[in-house]
């Protein structure tokens, strides 16, 4: 790897967002592939629930699927389907 790679990839955009309801920090790492997806957001808080945080920051995740075509949820709160399902229903009533 030329060393001009090496210092993009150590260079990724890397930063926290504060949610509106200021409970906790979400980390977004973007992917250091020519296509950019997935970018990962990460919950630093597990008892985050990820359809409540979606709703709060729609700006941010319209954005960030318009430019990169996928995101990874990670460790937010989804332990059953009914977590799952909410986040699935915002979307259904959305036009990504």
């Amino acid at each position: 790897m030329n060393n001009r790679k090496e210092t993009n990839i150590k260079k990724l955009m890397q930063f926290n967002l504060q949610p509106k309801d200021n409970v906790s920090s979400v980390n977004i790492q973007y992917n250091d592939s020519e296509n950019n997806y997935p970018v990962i957001f990460n919950s630093s808080d597990n008892y985050l629930i990820l359809s409540e945080w979606i709703k709060k920051n729609e700006p941010i995740i319209k954005e960030t699927l318009n430019k990169n075509g996928a995101i990874l949820f990670r460790n937010f709160n989804m332990n059953d389907i009914n977590a799952f399902s909410d986040v699935v229903n915002i979307y259904e009533k959305k036009n990504y």
